[in-house]
């Protein structure tokens, strides 16, 4: 909800900015959906899985 009102925000405040003159266009480039992982993130995951349940020695 609040990233939904943060780029509702964003839109009308660019549609304000052309309204006035201030700019000619806005162009706000965002994510299509589906796309907003990085691949070889699960791979970092297991890693992290892995370090949390390993126990270490210290000298």
């Amino acid at each position: 909800m609040v990233k939904r009102l943060g780029y509702r925000l964003l839109e009308q405040y660019g549609l304000w900015c052309v309204m006035t003159g201030q700019h000619d266009s806005i162009s706000l480039p965002l994510m299509e959906a589906g796309h907003t992982k990085f691949h070889p993130d699960w791979h970092f995951g297991l890693w992290k899985v892995k370090w949390r349940t390993t126990t270490v020695e210290t000298l």
